[in-house]
């Protein structure tokens, strides 16, 4: 009979927590498969969608895009430096040992990740105001959110086109550009940035 070495709560834990930072290299957002390959343009496309939304959303006056961007350009390349490789490994295949040292090694990778957001707060709040500085990391979040859920929308849906206004690339109801170059934002809802 097979027993573990670490608890099962403390086991399950670990494997939610792979699973999670999985999440976010996924092959099709990470490694730049389908839809929006690593190159090219649909990585080109994104990257103007990003900074639709983050312009919009921030309320960015043409001087603050202009100290903004390349400072997040820098953060974008950190940030996705030290993500690298993450959750490549399936749980349920490493030993405890392996599954162990997988957790700890998530959790280095989290707190230089807080180090790296901290010293970027830092260094947005000399390009932009306080609020617009603090709200950078909000939309990165939402901003991810948004093309996780395009993607599987896409992948629902059996087609690189998806439904019409399914999200990314802009039916008559989506947030973000269209291929045309017509601008199709909703309105944010009150109180929400």
């Amino acid at each position: 009979m097979f027993t573990p070495s670490l608890p099962s709560p403390v086991r399950f834990l670990a494997a939610m927590l792979l699973m999670g930072a999985g999440l976010f290299a996924h092959p099709v957002l990470a490694q730049g498969g389908p839809p929006f390959p690593g190159e090219g343009p649909d990585q080109e496309r994104l990257k103007a969608i990003r900074t639709a939304f983050f312009t919009e959303r921030l309320s960015l006056t043409p001087e603050e895009a202009a100290t903004f961007w390349p400072v997040y350009n820098q953060y974008d390349e950190a940030r996705e430096a030290l993500l690298e490789g993450r959750g490549d490994q399936k749980p349920e295949t490493l030993s405890d040992a392996e599954l162990e040292a997988a957790v700890l090694a998530e959790f280095e990778r989290q707190e230089k990740l807080l180090a790296l957001n901290r010293q970027y707060l830092d260094r947005f709040k000399q390009a932009l105001p306080a609020r617009k500085a603090a709200m950078v990391f909000m939309l990165e979040h939402r901003f991810r959110e948004e093309v996780v859920n395009a993607v599987r929308r896409r992948l629902s849906t059996g087609g690189p086109g998806g439904r019409s206004g399914s999200g990314l690339g802009g039916g008559p109801r989506g947030r973000f550009p269209a291929p045309d170059g017509q601008q199709r934002f909703r309105a944010p809802r009150e109180g929400k940035f």
